[in-house]
């Protein structure tokens, strides 16, 4: 089909003076009406000879207007991760193709982690936390998801919780460039959200019992609900949740898969 538009801007063709509108339709594809139009090739071997011309139709403008709009969502995603993700350097070429499984345990959860990544649903959230001693890749799996996530076409931040509970801090300066609003409004609305080493942060507790760090860490959790969040933590059960209380517990293991993970730490060396 050929708008006339297109065919105006070809001076090989043109409208005759006696053209006559030959019928109208409404476009399956963008719901506009279409009329249909004779013209007549001026040069050329087909000179003299009348075609259709379709005047009205909207599908490839609507084409390329959705091209720009998912140019444009895909650099807001990778803004997104690249301005509130705190994500260690050797982290930042992770990816599922470079994590090598050790044992049966550090398999098994690569393959969870590649199914969750290729299965995710905006709107099925599912949980996850990786658990096991340091050195067995459990945030390599974590960034991988992160980034497979957005290659999928959704939005995602790796965060390390140490270094998250830092960030909240440091927008209690005045010389900030976020506030704490900011910080928390893409935690809670990213599509998945990844909390690295949750429960390794340092607490102090506050005359009602309960510190800052573990109040701050519910909120965010609580903001989660109905939501994919990753977690990794090196912690047994216990101790997670003597470390982060009870109320994030609760809510941090809604809905949430638990992988275990077992071995040696691949970073250690005999020396």
């Amino acid at each position: 089909m050929q708008s006339l538009d297109n065919l105006m801007t070809n001076f090989t063709v043109t409208k005759t003076s006696d053209s006559k509108e030959k019928r109208k339709y409404i476009c399956e594809g963008c719901g506009y009406e279409v009329k249909v139009y004779d013209f007549t090739h001026l040069f050329g071997p087909n000179k003299g000879q009348s075609f259709e011309g379709h005047n009205g139709c909207k599908c490839e403008d609507i084409r390329l207007a959705n091209e720009t709009l998912k140019l444009h969502e895909e650099r807001k995603r990778l803004v997104m991760f690249n301005q509130n993700s705190l994500i260690n350097p050797d982290l930042q070429k992770a990816s599922f193709d470079n994590y090598l499984p050790t044992n049966e345990s550090t398999d098994k959860a690569l393959i969870t982690a590649k199914q969750y990544a290729s299965n995710f649903e905006k709107d099925k959230p599912r949980n996850m936390v990786f658990v096991g001693p340091y050195g067995l890749g459990k945030s390599h799996l974590a960034a991988s998801i992160s980034k497979q996530t957005i290659s999928n076409g959704y939005t995602s931040i790796f965060i390390s919780v140490p270094k998250l509970l830092s960030k909240i801090r440091s927008t209690y300066n005045k010389k900030s460039e976020h506030t704490e609003d900011e910080l928390m409004s893409a935690l809670e609305l990213v599509d998945c959200l990844i909390l690295d080493d949750i429960g390794a942060e340092q607490s102090k507790k506050q005359d009602d019992g309960e510190s800052w760090a573990v109040s701050k860490l519910f909120e965010i959790i609580d903001g989660r609900v109905g939501k994919h969040t990753v977690f990794t933590t090196n912690l047994t059960s216990k101790e997670l949740q003597d470390r982060i209380g009870p109320r994030s517990y609760s809510r941090m293991m809604q809905n949430t898969e638990v992988v275990k993970m077992s071995g040696e730490d691949y970073r250690l060396k005999d020396f």
